[in-house]
């Protein structure tokens, strides 16, 4: 995978989002980053110690996470749209050593249909290796159909959609 990534765009996100993977205002989050060539969605995390399992082996569940928001992301930004995850089936090839940093790149895999895709993210290593792949279905919404869902707060919506959607 090309690390040279963070000379690409810059996706937008809420500056104030306290959403626990990318959000900038939860100081406890990941706090993800994510950058675009336009195909590829790309992102980078050092794992904190604290996401251990066995040992100083990174938790499988942390893997996960970041895998579905790093596809979840791809989905926003590449189909302008908003989201939510059908389904995602993971496959850890390698341990990933808590305390270090990890690469994530995502991307769509297959259009299912106007209103589903299949977007795949990987986790590489510092050494190019992959350690674990995610695939998942993701189901896409125009802004009014997740707004009649009612699964957020007006205000939280209208935000997204000036800072994220409008900007995409």
């Amino acid at each position: 995978m090309n690390y040279d990534f963070e000379s690409l765009p810059i996706v937008p996100n809420d500056p104030h989002s306290t959403c626990f993977a990318c959000g900038k205002g939860n100081p406890k989050g990941f706090q993800l980053v994510f950058h675009s060539d336009g195909i590829n969605l790309f992102s980078k995390f050092t794992i904190r110690e604290e996401f251990s399992g066995w040992s100083n082996l990174t938790h499988g569940g942390i893997l996960a996470t970041l895998m579905d928001e790093n596809m979840a992301w791809t989905a926003i930004s590449l189909k302008k749209k908003y989201i939510l995850t059908k389904s995602m089936n993971v496959s850890f090839k390698k341990p990933v050593i808590a305390g270090t940093t990890v690469f994530l790149k995502g991307y769509i895999e297959k259009e299912v249909s106007h209103r589903e895709i299949i977007t795949i993210s990987e986790i590489y290593n510092q050494s190019n290796e992959l350690c674990a792949t995610a695939q998942g279905n993701i189901i896409l919404f125009s802004q009014e159909a997740f707004h009649r869902l009612n699964v957020s707060n007006s205000e939280f919506l209208e935000k997204f959609e000036k800072e994220v959607l409008n900007k995409l």
